[in-house]
């Protein structure tokens, strides 16, 4: 059995390997998505001061970890759109929220279908999917469902 704890490794390697690719390709996807909708990515930076989430279950917690931030006007509307990780109390979750400055219920559309849940904090909207309706192990939305949500605001 002493093939065992190599074969072990190994395989936790490609695993590492996997989930680096399809961190990386995600990257290389959104930044193509915002170069698209004339949106900047910002990448693993600090959420903009003017964005608030108090109100929402995520002003609660304490360690936010922000990957692949994006920030932009889209049709006239600000938009920050982002992927969180948080420690729900039991194990560690992914999140992707998509905020839209404006005093409309801009997401009506995306909420309609009850997948995805929407909170006010001051002026801005936060589209999310919660966490008991999330499919994804990760709970990210996919890309295309980030795009046809921004591209459907103020429309």
């Amino acid at each position: 059995m002493s093939w065992f704890p190599a074969l072990r490794y190994t395989l936790f390697g490609i695993f590492l390997g996997a989930e680096w690719a399809k961190k990386k390709l995600r990257i290389h996807d959104l930044r193509a998505m915002c170069a698209r909708l004339g949106l900047s990515y910002l990448g693993d930076k600090k959420l903009p001061e003017a964005l608030s989430l108090y109100g929402t279950p995520f002003a609660r917690i304490d360690a936010l970890i922000i990957s692949n931030l994006i920030d932009g006007e889209h049709n006239g509307t600000r938009i920050i759109a982002f992927d969180c990780q948080f420690n729900d109390g039991s194990n560690q979750c992914w999140r992707t929220l998509i905020a839209a400055r404006t005093a409309d219920d801009v997401f009506s559309s995306a909420t309609r279908e009850g997948a995805l849940t929407s909170a006010r904090s001051s002026a801005w909207q936060i589209l999310y999917r919660p966490h008991e309706t999330s499919d994804d192990a990760l709970g990210t939305m996919p890309l295309s469902e980030i795009e046809a949500i921004i591209t459907g605001v103020n429309r």
